[in-house]
């Protein structure tokens, strides 16, 4: 019974990487092509960092998660200094160049 669980777990970690490989590819190019001079190049890095979670989740590696939560707390992050709210004001303060 143990070994039809792992098998279980172990197809869904492999489905779970393979499925959003493909996807990522269009928000990679797509990401290379928008970067221009004074243009943001966070659409083709997300998309390496995706297509890199879902490689390290087809390998089984925990390694996945960490990757994908550093793309969260970077999407984030750059969310907030790209808005016009408060905290878009704070991190122009802090970070003149993302006016």
């Amino acid at each position: 019974m143990l070994l039809k669980s792992e098998l279980r777990r172990g197809l869904i970690l492999l489905f779970a990487g393979l499925v959003p490989g493909p996807v990522t590819l269009p928000l990679i190019i797509g990401g290379i092509q928008l970067t221009s001079p004074g243009s943001s190049w966070y659409y083709a890095v997300v998309g390496l960092i995706l297509l890199g979670t879902a490689s390290l989740l087809a390998l089984h590696r925990i390694e996945a998660l960490w990757l994908f939560a550093a793309a969260i707390v970077g999407t984030t992050i750059w969310g907030c200094g790209r808005s016009d709210s408060i905290s878009g004001r704070w991190f122009r303060v802090w970070h003149p160049s993302w006016s």
